[in-house]
């Protein structure tokens, strides 16, 4: 899978779950995740099978956009998080397991994007415009921001779109409840990513002791329709269903490093 059809999949129904440490049994859920016709998923490595978990579904899933998620870059901090007895993948361990795609919440720094930036889709983790332009310049494709709760909302990507020449590719984690999503897909919010905590709501804790597809299909089915609807009122004009991801830059006025 190259990078620009990662993209694409990503873009496509703006939607990637996220597989977390928990009770859910992990590649059931992500049949679940293909029959729903989402197209790309996160595995996070502080799962202790992340490794494991990005090969099997690369294996059982060849069409679907893996994402290692959680990522740490070698240097010091991993080699702390390891020698707690918490291991990290290495960028080059899940890419040789299958990841199509990388996430940070971290900034990536230099060397990821010369090595990988060519060949894996690329989503920044950044917490300022400056570290957005930084991203943007060396190669990222998509800039995570986490909790924008936290920094204001919708409004704060609505202050901050014109300012930047309404080029970030936004996509946001943490939080991101499907009545949320109109609010965010109106300050131009390209794609979201939630676990299935989220998306299961009051049912998540149950279904983790039983689980049951059925159960999450709906709601998968449920959170990607709230997200069509609003992309149809407000982003109507961005051709998300060619999986064209330089279509989408064009359309969109995104920076999305694919041209």
């Amino acid at each position: 899978m190259t990078r620009n059809e990662t993209l694409g999949k990503i873009l496509y129904r703006g939607f990637v779950p996220i597989v977390i440490q928990d009770r859910l049994p992990p590649l059931d859920c992500l049949a679940v995740v293909v029959e729903a016709g989402i197209e790309a998923v996160e595995i996070s490595c502080r799962h202790p099978e992340a490794l494991s978990l990005i090969a099997g579904a690369k294996r059982e899933f060849p069409d679907l956009a893996v994402g290692a998620a959680t990522l740490l870059e070698d240097g010091r901090l991993r080699d702390w998080v390891n020698a707690t007895g918490r291991p990290v993948p290495g960028i080059d361990e899940v890419v040789e397991a299958g990841a199509d795609f990388l996430v940070s919440l971290l900034p990536f720094r230099g060397p990821t994007y010369t090595k990988y930036a060519d060949s894996r889709a690329i989503i920044a983790g950044v917490a300022t415009p400056g570290e957005g332009q930084q991203a943007l310049d060396w190669g990222a494709n998509l800039l995570k921001f986490v909790n924008p709760r936290l920094l204001g909302g919708p409004d704060y990507f609505k202050g901050l779109d014109p300012a930047t020449y309404k080029s970030f590719p936004f996509f946001v984690t943490g939080g991101m409840r499907p009545e949320l999503l109109p609010g965010y897909i109106e300050a131009n919010i390209l794609a979201v990513g939630a676990g299935f905590d989220l998306v299961l709501s009051a049912d998540y804790a149950a279904l983790q002791d039983d689980f049951r597809p059925e159960r999450l299909r709906e709601a998968l089915v449920a959170y990607v329709a709230s997200l069509d609807a609003a992309r149809q009122e407000h982003q109507g004009h961005i051709p998300f269903g060619s999986r064209d991801a330089a279509a989408v830059a064009r359309a969109s006025g995104r920076c999305l490093n694919v041209e």
